[in-house]
């Protein structure tokens, strides 16, 4: 019989990562005084809505979970990559890596494998 508790279907921690992120971000935006590049909100939404959606373990447990995973990793490296804050070469690289993750979670997914991750569970 399915349980009524909806914190059941919540995360603890991925519950706690999501609050700590709102408030790191709600602080910085307090602190800063010049407006927020497009690059930077864009980022920070970006992983507003995957952190949000991770908190609930029937996302965690759908099948394209990894795969969203994947581009959400190509995209915030991408995006970190265009706002150039950070070392450019590096996060180029991370972003080409990533992207060949996406094949790989694509891979896996049409084929029922879980090659290349680290929690072969």
């Amino acid at each position: 019989m399915p349980s009524n508790n909806s914190m059941a279907s919540v995360s603890t921690w991925r519950a706690a990562v999501f609050v700590a992120f709102v408030l790191f971000f709600g602080v910085l935006v307090w602190l800063i005084d010049e407006p927020l590049s497009l690059s930077l909100l864009s980022v920070a939404v970006l992983t507003f809505f995957y952190l949000g959606a991770s908190v609930f373990r029937p996302v965690l447990k759908h099948p394209l979970y990894n795969v969203v995973s994947a581009v959400y990793t190509t995209l915030l490296f991408a995006g970190m990559y265009f706002v150039g804050a950070y070392n450019e070469i590096v996060l180029l690289v991370l972003t080409v890596l990533a992207a060949l993750g996406v094949g790989v979670e694509v891979y896996n997914y049409r084929h029922g494998t879980s090659y290349l991750r680290l929690d072969h569970s």
